[in-house]
């Protein structure tokens, strides 16, 4: 189940869980920060604003979420160290659109199924494995296991 939690000027969507919620709600409590809840959610959201772009250093979890601040208007996309939890995106009109199924980027108005030269080769090649990043459809990309992209003025 997708969540979504806001706070102020940043609004988070996840998919995920985090296990240690109780060290980072300690840290986060002895930071200044009210938790209001028992949702791991909530805090994943603050520990992104207390932590910043460092916050997947301190989570362990399977987790694929998005962070906007709409103060500097930008978005922060995570996946867990392991990629447990997928999350692809692309790039259409200048807009980011993004999603922890490759179907659900289709869904977007305009974007298409077309098949990636390469993707295909990669799939018939070496099996159902393929370069970390990349997917058998052209221009959908998937956040590698580990890292994190962060969107702004129209560009990542």
């Amino acid at each position: 189940m997708t969540k979504k939690y806001s706070f102020g000027e940043f609004t988070i969507v996840y998919n995920g869980q985090i296990y240690n919620t109780k060290e980072l709600r300690e840290v986060l409590e002895e930071n200044g920060f009210k938790i209001d809840s028992h949702s791991d959610t909530e805090i994943l959201l603050k520990s992104y604003i207390f932590y910043g772009n460092d916050v997947v250093k301190h989570l362990n979890g399977i987790f694929a979420f998005a962070v906007w601040n709409s103060k500097k208007k930008e978005l922060f996309l995570a996946r867990d160290h392991f990629g447990v939890k997928p999350l692809f995106y692309t790039i259409y009109n200048n807009t980011l659109v993004f999603s922890s199924e490759i179907k659900g980027l289709f869904k977007y108005p305009g974007i298409e199924k077309v098949l990636d030269r390469s993707g295909i080769s990669e799939l018939f090649g070496i099996g159902p494995a393929h370069t970390p990043g990349f997917t058998v459809f052209k221009n959908i990309f998937e956040i590698k296991p580990a890292h994190f992209v962060i969107w702004n003025s129209n560009r990542i």
